[in-house]
């Protein structure tokens, strides 16, 4: 059997909206193709950790920005490191 490739990478830059997170992540089917990589760009509210270490989202990637990056910022480190094709 050959290994699936990642083809699309999903790049979510968040902070302090952790409902809205959570809704977005369950909305993303969950395929081998797929990687999702959530930017958390130093939310005030600690939940978005808990989010992370839920095994619900095992396969998402988190990264935590160890400074303000705004939007634009985080889905530039997204973008750096998205393994997909698109």
């Amino acid at each position: 059997m050959h290994e699936c490739t990642v083809k699309y990478s999903i790049i979510i830059p968040h902070y302090n909206s952790n409902d809205l997170l959570r809704r977005t992540l369950n909305s993303i089917p969950k395929r081998a193709d797929i990687q999702v990589i959530v930017i958390d760009d130093q939310s005030t509210e600690p939940s978005v950790r808990d989010i992370s270490r839920d095994p619900e989202y095992s396969c998402v990637v988190f990264l935590f920005s160890d400074q303000k990056v705004t939007a634009g910022g985080a889905r530039n480190i997204g973008l750096a490191n998205a393994e997909g094709e698109y």
